[in-house]
């Protein structure tokens, strides 16, 4: 028999973490810090984004917002976005 890899012991405790989304977001929001994503505030302005910045928000617990600046970026030349539902493994894009 043939163990299990670590990375499939990973996907698994993320969705179970997933059945509650305050959960879900913690674990979120840890995963983004421990990969270099620096952690920002819907209250606060955010004048400091630099190019090449990784960033991310939560809102009421239940939502994690997470964002990278691209190097060529401009003011004005748009953005694009993709998302995932905390109560729902499935990626979705705007």
């Amino acid at each position: 028999m043939v163990a299990p890899s670590p990375q499939l012991f990973k996907v698994d405790i993320f969705v179970v973490l997933q059945l509650n989304l305050i959960w879900g977001t913690e674990e979120a929001s840890r995963r983004l810090h421990a990969a270099g994503f620096e952690k920002l505030s819907e209250r606060q302005p955010w004048h400091g984004l630099k190019k090449g910045g990784r960033y991310y928000f939560t809102r009421n617990a239940s939502t994690v917002v997470a964002f990278a600046v691209g190097g060529k970026y401009e003011a004005g030349n748009g953005f694009h976005m993709v998302g995932a539902h905390t109560d729902r493994c499935s990626p979705h894009s705007w």
